[in-house]
C-alpha cells in the first residue's frame, strides 16, 4: 500500500513540474492562442507513437532476424547488409 502513495505522490510532482514548464514556455501567449500549439504537439506525438515508433521496431526486427540467420559472408568478411540496427 506504501507504494502506490509514494508512486502517487511522485507522479503528482512530475505533474507539478510539467505543468511549470509548460506555463514558463508559453509565456505571453494568451492560454487560448496557446491551445493551437498545444494540440499541434499532441497531434504530432500521436503520429510520432502511432505509426512511426511501430514501423521502426518492425523494421529493426526484421533487420535483425536477418543478421541472426546470416552474420558473416561466405568470404569471411562481416555482411554489413545484415547487421542488426540496435545492439
Amino acid at each position: 500500500m506504501m507504494a502506490t502513495t509514494e508512486t502517487n505522490n511522485t507522479d503528482l510532482a512530475r505533474a507539478e513540474i510539467l505543468w511549470k514548464s509548460a506555463d514558463t514556455l508559453r509565456g505571453q501567449i494568451d492560454a487560448a492562442e496557446y491551445k493551437h500549439v498545444v494540440l499541434g504537439l499532441l497531434f504530432l506525438k500521436y503520429i510520432l507513437l502511432k505509426y512511426i515508433s511501430d514501423s521502426f521496431e518492425a523494421r529493426c526486427d526484421e533487420l535483425e532476424a536477418k543478421s541472426t540467420a546470416s552474420r558473416w559472408s561466405p568470404s569471411g568478411a562481416p555482411d554489413w547488409e545484415h547487421t542488426p540496427c540496435v545492439t
